[in-house]
């Protein structure tokens, strides 16, 4: 157990969720889905910095975080996704392939690999076609391609694999 960034002789206070982020190395929209709470709630407890979270389950939530900070969930990251993908696949999977299996245009894939860390929505979907790899290997690869491919069709995109962008060609 590592030594706790908040004081035990006290309640979780609003002032503890900045440095629950901090330790936890997440933004305030990832530690709001962590713990279960609305970008609301999580302003006005942080603006009452000196009271107590309101909700108990919530402060029980942000001590164990808080002492056991490698408990927290998280999102695999696009490099993580990418090195899986190169497995199931026995090839290298371009950065670009990588971007249009996430929705997002053909830049991504890399940038993420350079600086920065994707939006909450892909990480989420990172972690979903993960877990999707992990339990059904190509077999769900091939399927969730289709499905990328089915709703690249349905907005307009002819080939969204060769060209990279989900932004259909203007006629």
């Amino acid at each position: 157990m590592q030594m706790p960034a908040i004081p035990p002789d006290r309640p979780v206070l609003g002032q503890d969720l900045p440095i629950l982020a901090a330790r936890l190395n997440r933004t305030p929209a990832e530690c709001c889905a962590l713990l279960g709470i609305s970008q609301s709630s999580w302003s006005a407890w942080k603006k009452r910095e000196d009271q107590p979270i309101p909700s108990s389950t919530v402060a029980l939530a942000i001590r164990l975080y808080d002492c056991f900070p490698e408990l927290a969930p998280r999102e695999p990251t696009p490099e993580e996704l990418h090195g899986l993908l190169n497995q199931v696949t026995g090839q290298t999977v371009p950065y670009t392939r990588l971007a249009a299996l996430l929705g997002r245009e053909r830049t991504s894939g890399y940038r993420w690999t350079q600086r920065g860390r994707p939006s909450l929505p892909v990480s989420r979907l990172i972690g979903a076609v993960q877990r999707l790899l992990l339990t059904r290997f190509t077999t769900g690869l091939h399927e969730y391609e289709q499905m990328v491919a089915r709703e690249a069709t349905a907005r307009g995109i002819v080939d969204l694999f060769q060209e990279g962008s989900w932004v259909p060609e203007k006629d």
